[in-house]
């Protein structure tokens, strides 16, 4: 193990990221979200998709918010994507798609694979919890999100790719 690796396997809130991850991802248009708001084409997206996080809980099925997955997003070709675990149970996708495919701009389904798909950790839902990876000075810390204008509490998260591991 490097000394990074260490260092930061045994600081409170940074997660190990697996390098190569299988997903499930929303496909959007950039075009259109850029139309949405033109200062960050991501902001639309990530706003729902934080509120639709932190509503899993509402849900009433255990089986449903007693997770922990990461939530990808990124630019590959001219669409913007979000994405989580493709073999996450289908009733979580089912409840994150409600909200995820009414955002205009939404195009498609796909499924993929970091890191041939190009996207990063964004964020991390932990039993009913929001994690956001951030900046370092916010790891550790809950704030409120004002970025997304999603208005959630946020745990500020770090991570490590699993690679440093070795």
């Amino acid at each position: 193990m490097s000394s990074m690796a260490m260092k930061y396997n045994y600081l409170k809130g940074y997660d190990v990221v697996p390098d190569r991850q299988y997903l499930l991802m929303w496909g959007y248009r950039i075009g259109d979200l850029i139309r949405q708001d033109p200062s960050n084409y991501a902001r639309p997206i990530f706003k729902v998709l934080l509120k639709a996080l932190a509503s899993l809980p509402a849900c009433g099925s255990k089986r449903v918010w007693e997770r922990r997955f990461i939530v990808y997003a990124g630019d590959f070709g001219d669409h913007f994507w979000v994405g989580i675990p493709g073999k996450m149970y289908h009733r979580v996708a089912k409840e994150l798609g409600r909200s995820l495919e009414s955002i205009p701009g939404f195009e498609f389904l796909e499924m993929g694979t970091v890191p041939h798909v190009p996207l990063v950790p964004e964020f991390l839902y932990d039993f009913g919890r929001v994690g956001e990876y951030c900046e370092e000075k916010l790891i550790g810390r809950t704030y409120r999100d004002k970025n997304w204008d999603s208005g959630i509490s946020l745990e500020g998260r770090g991570c490590i790719p699993e690679g440093y591991m070795d």
